[in-house]
């Protein structure tokens, strides 16, 4: 032992060629056991008191009937169901888009049925537009021809034996 300075104690004398022996690491290495005070039947009498079950069930640590729940369990449960709940919804936004992808294709094809009828409505018209001019047309021919008394266009030619 020797002297420390100022405090007037004494401590032991530091070895530098004295070590400790290392930890034996050769024990498996295995969980420690988790403590449930829920679960711990020394303190089955402060958990049976009135108020401390009515503040566990409103934590939901138990149920109406007053039985234990497995938090792990309730998570694991919880988990899957909104896991599920997830899924239903990607398939509900799924369907969704597909609904409203169907809708504008069907419009799509409604105004190219409207534009195509429209089209042809517009060739009717422009044909029957050409027609009636060109029978005008042939109208004014024939009376021109008439009138000057030269032979029509539609008779056949005129043979000098005739």
């Amino acid at each position: 032992f020797e002297l420390c300075a100022g405090a007037g104690m004494l401590r032991p004398r530091s070895t530098p060629s004295r070590k400790a022996p290392p930890w034996n690491d050769t024990v498996a290495k295995c969980a420690m056991p988790q403590y449930n005070a829920l679960r711990d039947s020394n303190l089955g009498h402060f958990w049976s008191s009135p108020r401390n079950r009515a503040h566990l069930t409103e934590l939901g640590l138990i149920d109406d009937m007053g039985n234990l729940i497995d938090l792990d369990q309730y998570r694991r449960k919880f988990h899957v169901i909104e896991k599920e709940l997830k899924h239903a919804d990607a398939a509900d936004r799924i369907r969704e888009r597909e609904k409203e992808r169907r809708a504008v294709d069907a419009a799509i094809i409604a105004k190219r049925v409207e534009a195509q009828e429209r089209r042809m409505v517009e060739l009717r018209k422009l044909k029957e537009h050409r027609r009636r001019c060109q029978e005008e047309l042939r109208a004014r021919r024939e009376l021109q021809f008439n009138v000057s008394g030269l032979q029509s266009p539609k008779d056949p030619p005129k043979t000098l034996q005739n």
